[in-house]
């Protein structure tokens, strides 16, 4: 494969988005959960990822705000 490049998500490649999100599980479940993470705002913006090769997106990583809880101690993250 040549080369690709990795840039923050835009509004226009949701579509792909979605599509390379179903391909890579083979159901939609994961692909409605970025939709859904998405649409609450539960993400980090500018950490929505795409990989693109030639113009097409053929990868995406959305990185969304977690936190640890152990016992008493609650950690936010």
């Amino acid at each position: 494969m040549d080369s690709f490049f990795i840039r923050s998500e835009i509004p226009e490649d949701i579509p792909a988005i979605y599509e390379v999100n179903l391909q890579a599980f083979g159901q939609d479940g994961e692909a409605r959960l970025v939709s859904a993470l998405r649409h609450d705002g539960d993400y980090i913006r500018g950490l929505s990822l795409v990989a693109v090769h030639k113009d097409k997106i053929i990868g995406h990583i959305l990185f969304v705000p977690v936190s640890i809880e152990s016992g008493d101690i609650h950690v936010p993250a």
